[in-house]
């Protein structure tokens, strides 16, 4: 139950900030020049096949909920 809680407290704190959408490549090199908080919710394997950016604060979705507080409620949140 707590995992449905986290995941629903984390989506509110998304949708309360901006409608939620893909990024262009255009939009994200943007972002990249504000205050946001990129959190990568992938598996380090994930990451390691895959790769990554500069910036981005990777919490594995299966830590997620022991590490909310990591999380800042006050910067719109792009994830990976």
């Amino acid at each position: 139950m707590k995992s449905v809680l986290v995941f629903a407290a984390l989506g509110a704190a998304v949708f309360a900030q901006d409608d939620v959408k893909k990024l262009t490549p255009e939009e994200l090199k943007q972002l990249m020049t504000e205050k946001v908080f990129f959190l990568d919710v992938r598996t380090p394997a994930e990451i390691e096949e895959l790769g990554t950016l500069k910036g981005y604060v990777n919490i594995p979705i299966d830590e997620l909920e022991k590490r909310m507080s990591e999380v800042p409620k006050n910067r719109r949140i792009v994830t990976a």
